[in-house]
């Protein structure tokens, strides 16, 4: 007959291998979440997985206990969940909370959306006054491919490295070239100190003013 001190002891031997079967489980996961959290990329894993699964988020929060706008929120990269939800989101959506917390996009259109919300809240892009475009189903991957592309090659251009100043130097090569021209068309290609500098030269050289130099 197993005393009841032998129970207690069973027990708390099982509440403590459940304790570390739990910490081994989420520690892998506490320390993704200690680097910098990119929530922009992870509302968008969470939504893919959500999609993945064929769940609403209505659906979503009658499992994980959250409401609608929170769960919404957090898709759109604007809150930072607990460790726990992240757990209990990922048991819901039927994958692990260490591939919500992976680095890459899900899929091209998720890495087109996020990359366009982050060109529109970069400093240089809303100094342009431009209205907010939020990438709804409507808008083709084809006009986010054009949007990104275009945004990428403005911040390269404006950030100054070597190898983006070549295309403004040669435009400016060319416009001091066909500036140039259009003054030796005006002057009718003379000018008076080249001619006085060549007088001088051929003087020096003895040059009487007919046959070859």
């Amino acid at each position: 007959m197993v005393s009841a001190r032998t129970q207690q002891n069973n027990v708390s031997f099982g509440v403590v291998v459940a304790s570390c079967l739990q910490i081994t489980k989420v520690l892998p996961i506490f320390m993704s979440m200690a680097e910098d959290l990119d929530l922009l990329l992870l509302g968008h894993r969470i939504r893919f997985a959500r999609r993945q699964k064929g769940a609403t988020l209505a659906d979503v929060s009658e499992l994980v206990g959250r409401p609608v706008p929170y769960l919404s929120q957090l898709e759109n990269g604007k809150v930072e969940p607990k460790l726990g939800l992240l757990q209990e989101l990922a048991d819901a959506l039927g994958t692990t909370a260490t591939a919500l917390l992976d680095d890459e996009a899900p899929d091209r259109r998720a890495y087109l959306e996020i990359e366009l919300e982050r060109a529109q809240r970069d400093p240089a892009y809303q100094a342009l006054s431009l209205g907010h475009l939020k990438p709804s189903a409507k808008v083709p991957d084809e006009a986010l491919e054009h949007l990104v592309t275009m945004w990428h090659n403005v911040r390269d251009r404006s950030s100054g490295g070597d190898d983006q100043r070549g295309p403004d130097l040669a435009e400016r090569a060319r416009a001091a070239n066909n500036a140039l021209r259009q003054e030796m068309r005006d002057r009718n290609n003379y000018f008076p100190e080249i001619e006085a500098l060549a007088g001088r030269a051929l003087a020096a050289a003895g040059y009487s003013g007919s046959g070859p130099i």
